[in-house]
């Protein structure tokens, strides 16, 4: 899971405490509850691995008018990492179980109307979400008499077509559509550009009927792809790479999963590094899909060593520094009235690397800690946390380094940095409920049940 912290500058928060809206629901009982209210649903979706992005999220619905307004059309309840029902909900919403977090909006009979794959501490952006979900909730309505119109044999591709742009507004599956489309097509609309965007824009698995016509006229393709703007071609590559991978960890399907990784490398070239590790990246999510140990852990190995451990945190964090001066002096500014003085003032939002450094390294030795008790790889795990630290001393990476100190019986270590997680935690004024416990359990000489 990729947990990018923005720092915002010259921004105020007001907020007020309320009273909150989760129940603690199974999904068939807020399905059932929703329908008997009339009512749609709210689901958060916790991070399992990233207890600030929880947090986060935490102090984001700590707002009375936000509470109000999720009574008010929404059942709500989370899901966080233990359980029970997570796996099955994950792979229901093309979520990963260990990777994602954030908030679906479904509606009574569990379709997905909008999701907001992130947290924030901003009520404000959550109400804007909901206002977002209801909305498209007047889409799945249109969608469903379309359905019966589908069901009771239309299969005008003009049909098909206003049929799938619904079902991909709404993040509903449009493959098997897509190939009734492909066939249903007149001969020559295979040469039309604006034929060929739109289906490129369902972003086909690979090697499907539909994506083999889109590449099957290369002039035509071209200039398709290229009708598109940067942003939506970005867009679409990354949700084929997305579906295919998916498709080849639930049919276990090694060639298919190399194909899918080879083309997110082609995708990223000709910057060869980013290509290289894009490849890399999507074999070991692949692996670790299908629960192939023995090769998650050996490529693991090569690929933080690669791409991580190999650079400088002093060089990351020079990087972040000249990036941020530039944004600072082309963002807007303002004049702002201190006491008897006027200062200038400036607002810029920026993802530190040294922070994407920190977290992915956090995660594979994480990773490493909750599936093996093998001394050898828990000791390459605790390097990879010590290098996350140098890169960016959070408490989650302060969290994994002391469990993993625990673990190999360095017990004094271990105290000593959650000890330090608690204390950066406090600072940051987050909850410190999780870590006092691991704390307890390290003082008592208790395991984990991670």
């Amino acid at each position: 899971m990729r947990k990018l912290f923005v720092f915002i500058f010259s921004v105020l928060v007001f907020s007020s405490s309320a009273q909150s809206p989760f129940q603690n629901l199974s999904l068939n009982d807020a399905l059932t509850k929703a329908k008997t209210e009339s009512k749609f649903i709210l689901l958060q979706f916790e991070a399992a691995d990233c207890v600030q992005c929880n947090d986060v999220a935490n102090k984001g619905f700590d707002n009375k008018e936000l509470s109000a307004r999720m009574e008010q059309s929404f059942v709500c309840f989370k899901v966080d990492a233990n359980n029970s029902e997570r796996s099955r909900i994950g792979a229901s919403y093309n979520l990963s179980a260990q990777k994602s977090f954030g908030t679906l909006f479904l509606d009574a009979n569990g379709t997905l109307l909008h999701s907001f794959m992130r947290t924030t501490t901003r009520s404000q952006e959550y109400l804007a979400q909901i206002e977002t979900a209801l909305t498209k909730a007047g889409e799945v309505l249109n969608i469903a008499e379309l359905e019966r119109e589908h069901k009771n044999g239309n299969r005008g591709f003009g049909f098909l077509e206003i049929l799938l742009q619904k079902r991909k507004a709404v993040h509903m599956p449009t493959d098997a559509l897509l190939d009734e489309y492909i066939d249903v097509l007149p001969a020559d609309s295979l040469v039309s550009v604006r034929t060929v965007a739109f289906i490129m824009q369902m972003a086909p698995l690979l090697n499907t009927k539909a994506d083999k016509v889109v590449r099957s006229n290369a002039s035509v393709m071209n200039k398709a792809w290229y009708s598109l703007s940067l942003p939506l071609r970005a867009g679409i590559n990354n949700s084929i790479v997305y579906k295919s991978m998916e498709k080849a960890i639930r049919e276990k399907d090694e060639r298919y999963a190399t194909e899918t990784s080879r083309f997110a490398q082609r995708v990223n070239e000709p910057n060869h590094d980013a290509a290289t590790k894009a490849f890399d990246m999507n074999m070991l999510r692949y692996y670790d899909g299908v629960k192939d140990t023995t090769n998650y852990f050996r490529k693991s190995i090569a690929y933080y060593e690669r791409y991580f451990l190999s650079v400088s945190p002093d060089s990351i964090k020079r990087t972040d520094s000249m990036n941020m001066r530039r944004m600072l002096q082309t963002a807007k500014k303002d004049t702002v009235r201190d006491g008897n003085r006027m200062r200038i003032a400036a607002q810029v939002t920026y993802a530190p690397i040294v922070q994407r450094f920190s977290s992915e390294l956090n995660n594979g030795a994480y990773n490493f800690y909750l599936r093996t008790d093998n001394p050898y790889l828990l000791s390459i795990a605790t390097e990879w946390s010590k290098r996350a630290a140098e890169f960016y001393e959070s408490p989650e990476v302060l969290d994994t380094y002391a469990k993993l100190l625990y673990k190999q019986n360095r017990k004094s270590e271990a105290i000593e940095e959650i000890t330090k997680a608690i204390a950066l935690q406090k600072k940051r004024g987050f909850p410190t409920k999780l870590y006092e416990a691991a704390l307890e359990k390290m003082t008592r000489n208790e395991k984990f049940g991670d």
